[in-house]
């Protein structure tokens, strides 16, 4: 949040502010605080939360060196953020809802991780599921446009049934020379779509489904000294030029017709 950057010392009164900033401008009934945040507590005790709550993030606008009033106004039926305010998830929200390349690349670098993490609050696992919803979208799109592995595996993470993600990777581990990560990759895509009762389409298993996991050997890599053997080595290599030119043959005819004369 731009201005603030100190938090609330409590989990809730986290929850709370972010969702004040969240809805700036809107009015906050205090019983609409109270169900979304201690929606188990009885109303006195629910009250004493709020208001707990809200006294911690008036000290936490205070510590960042801002009037708390500038920012919050809080009576006794509403509650209201009144400073203009960006934060983190608006601003991602905003470049999300943007169909423009560098527009979705700056989203992924604003998302750092789930929304408030660790907090289960209703408000909050919603937020939470709608943010992640609009992460994996840009993922998506940025993979369509970039075929970037990275991307992919993020998207891999999020949503391990991708099957253009794995096509990705695959083919980037492909144009490193890397066909048994490849192989593994393509495999690894087989079990996923198992999981749900899916296979992958007939394009992916006609791109991807012969590779090898064997790695190709270059003739460098198996040719071996010939060390101690010199006299060996002579013989052969003589047999093999005799070979060559017919010699060879010549000579063993040669030497069987006066073996037979001998006879």
């Amino acid at each position: 949040m731009d201005g603030v950057t100190a938090r609330p010392s409590t989990r809730k009164a986290r929850a709370l502010m972010t969702f004040l900033i969240m809805n700036q401008g809107k009015e906050a009934a205090r019983e609409r605080l109270m169900e979304a945040f201690w929606p188990d507590a009885d109303p006195e005790c629910a009250r004493n939360s709020l208001s707990t709550a809200l006294w911690s993030v008036r000290r936490c606008i205070q510590t960042a060196g801002l009037p708390p009033d500038s920012c919050l106004v809080a009576t006794r039926s509403i509650v209201q953020w009144t400073a203009p305010t960006v934060s983190d998830a608006t601003r991602f929200e905003e470049l999300a809802s943007l169909d423009e390349p560098e527009a979705n690349r700056e989203a992924l670098k604003l998302y750092r991780g789930d929304f408030l993490e660790g907090d289960y609050d209703s408000w909050t696992v919603a937020e939470r599921e709608r943010l992640a919803s609009l992460y994996e979208g840009v993922l998506s799109r940025v993979l369509q446009s970039s075929k970037n592995p990275d991307v992919a595996q993020r998207l891999i993470a999020r949503n391990p049934y991708d099957e253009d993600a794995y096509a990705a990777i695959v083919e980037s581990e492909l144009a490193t020379g890397r066909r048994a990560a490849a192989a593994a990759w393509v495999e690894r895509c087989r079990r996923a779509l198992a999981e749900i009762g899916e296979h992958p389409s007939t394009a992916f298993e006609s791109r991807f489904g012969n590779i090898l996991y064997n790695e190709p050997i270059v003739a460098s890599e198996i040719s071996l000294p010939f060390a101690g053997r010199n006299s060996e080595l002579g013989r052969l290599t003589t047999l093999m030029t005799d070979l060559s030119s017919g010699a060879a043959v010549s000579r063993s005819f040669t030497g069987r017709r006066a073996s037979e004369s001998r006879r």
